[in-house]
């Protein structure tokens, strides 16, 4: 069932009057998940730790030109993990997925909340793109907004799509 455009443009207006409170409280709760995280020590082995960590190995030198010559060279091999680590992020949020697709092929209920697992699985996926959002400083709500309002634009199954 396709609904007419112009009820497409009717629910966009409904949010439109509350963008800016679902930034803000997404925003609080994207600090919220990655403090969360962070004290949990999820990311105690990021390249910004690491590279942090050497720093301040390095304070405790005496600043010649070899240790200059090193800390070029690790700060850049530092720099050079970020696109892997970010990766590896985004892994465990995908590994979350799957672990709701077990859920639902399994019909499991959850250990921990009142339901199903699926929705357990669900949360968690939400909580670590948050999580990933806040350490690498990602605008999630406002792109979350801008996203849905471009999709709102988008013809049925974007002009064909199957699946």
């Amino acid at each position: 069932m396709t609904l007419p455009h112009g009820a497409i443009e009717g629910i966009v207006k409904g949010v439109e009057p509350h963008e800016e409170d679902f930034v803000t409280e997404f925003r609080r709760m994207v600090i919220a998940c990655g403090m969360m995280a962070k004290v949990n020590g999820w990311w105690d082995d990021s390249p910004t730790v690491l590279k942090n960590d050497f720093e301040f190995l390095l304070l405790c030198t005496d600043g010649d030109s070899a240790t200059a010559d090193l800390r070029k060279e690790l700060s850049d091999r530092i720099d050079g993990l970020v696109p892997h680590y970010k990766a590896a992020k985004i892994a465990l949020i995908q590994s979350e997925a799957s672990e709701c697709v077990e859920a639902i092929r399994k019909d499991l209920p959850s250990d921990h909340i009142d339901g199903p697992m699926e929705v357990e699985e669900l949360a968690d996926i939400v909580i670590r793109i948050m999580d990933y959002c806040f350490y690498y400083n990602i605008p999630i709500g406002e792109t979350i907004i801008k996203k849905f309002k471009y999709n709102a634009s988008r013809p049925y199954r974007h002009g064909g799509a199957k699946l």
